[in-house]
């Protein structure tokens, strides 16, 4: 026993955010619920032990490891706070289906931006016949992909199956494709597709 204690001395937060790490990617393949508690009692119990950490730093007997040591607890903070911040979702709020819905309501704003966008300044546009090429493409598919995004989005809240969330994972990803191509045109033209509704 006095083994494992020693072990797992200085290591008590490495190992609290990779078993909530590990619980995450569970809960996100399907094998089990994502709860917020549990994620905020992994967050709190890693704040504890990092500041644990921290106060044994005030007196180091090596200053060269208390250096590093201190480098990796500033280093894993952001990690036991995101754990606390993931549980201030709402209670009984799937991060998948709530990622899926903001992905959603962005591809709208970004299509509707860059579509005016291009059809306002097709003339000036015609010497990179590209832009064209894409904007005409999401319009003939981006409304296919919205109902796609939403009608999987319902059917994994419904049934949250692994299959159901591949179904929705490929749908995301089809508009986060098309977000990301006509955010570069718009980047690239001088416009901030950040700047639009959200």
């Amino acid at each position: 026993m006095s083994n494992i204690i020693t072990f797992l001395q200085g290591k008590k937060t490495y190992f609290t955010v990779a078993i909530a790490v590990l619980y995450i990617g569970g809960a996100y393949l399907g094998f089990w619920d994502l709860s917020d508690e549990v994620l905020a009692v992994f967050g709190l119990g890693a704040l504890a032990f990092l500041r644990a950490g921290i106060n044994r730093q005030k007196s180091p007997s090596d200053p060269a490891q208390s250096a590093k040591t201190t480098v990796l607890l500033a280093a894993m903070l952001p990690l036991g706070l995101g754990l606390v911040g993931c549980a201030s979702i709402q209670q009984g709020n799937d991060p998948v289906v709530v990622n899926a819905e903001r992905t959603t309501q962005l591809a709208v704003d970004v299509f509707d931006t860059f579509l005016k966008w291009e059809y306002d300044n097709r003339q000036a546009l015609a010497a990179t016949p590209e832009v064209r090429k894409a904007a005409d493409f999401i319009r003939a598919n981006g409304q296919t992909w919205l109902v796609s995004a939403r009608s999987m989005s319902q059917a994994y809240k419904q049934h949250r199956t692994p299959e159901n969330k591949a179904n929705l994972d490929t749908a995301i990803s089809t508009l986060r494709a098309a977000i990301a191509e006509a955010r570069n045109y718009l980047e690239t033209n001088g416009l901030n597709p950040s700047a639009t509704k959200h």
